[in-house]
C-alpha cells in the first residue's frame, strides 16, 4: 500500500495525519483503492510504501475514506499482521519555471 504522510502545513489538523493513496489486493490482482495523485501543492510530499504478506486467501476490506486513514487499524481489521517491508521517500513538485 502507499500512504502519504502528514504534510507540515497540516500539523494543525492531526485528523488528516495520513492519507491512503493506493492499496492493491495481491490475491485477486486488483486494486482495493485506486491510485490518487498528490494534490497540486508545490513542495515536498512524503510517502511510505508498506508491504504486508497475506497469511491466506482473503478479501481485503476497502476503507471508508482515504482521509483519516490509519495503517495499523487497516492491518488489524484485515488480519495482515506486521509489515514485512516498508520504504519511506520524499518527492518534490516544482513550479513550471523550475523544471528542466
Amino acid at each position: 500500500m502507499l500512504v502519504a504522510k502528514q504534510l507540515p502545513a497540516m500539523r494543525r489538523r492531526p485528523r488528516r495525519r495520513h492519507s491512503g493513496r493506493w492499496r492493491p489486493n495481491g490475491q485477486y490482482r486488483r486494486e482495493v483503492v485506486s491510485y490518487e495523485n498528490p494534490k497540486a501543492n508545490i513542495g515536498i510530499h512524503r510517502f511510505v510504501f508498506v508491504l504486508f504478506k497475506q497469511k491466506r486467501r482473503q478479501t481485503i476490506k476497502s476503507p471508508s475514506s482515504r482521509d483519516h486513514f490509519d495503517t495499523r487499524n487497516f492491518a488489524a481489521a484485515n488480519d495482515l499482521g506486521l509489515p514485512v517491508a516498508a520504504v519511506y521517500f520524499n518527492a518534490q513538485r516544482e513550479t513550471a519555471a523550475r523544471r528542466r
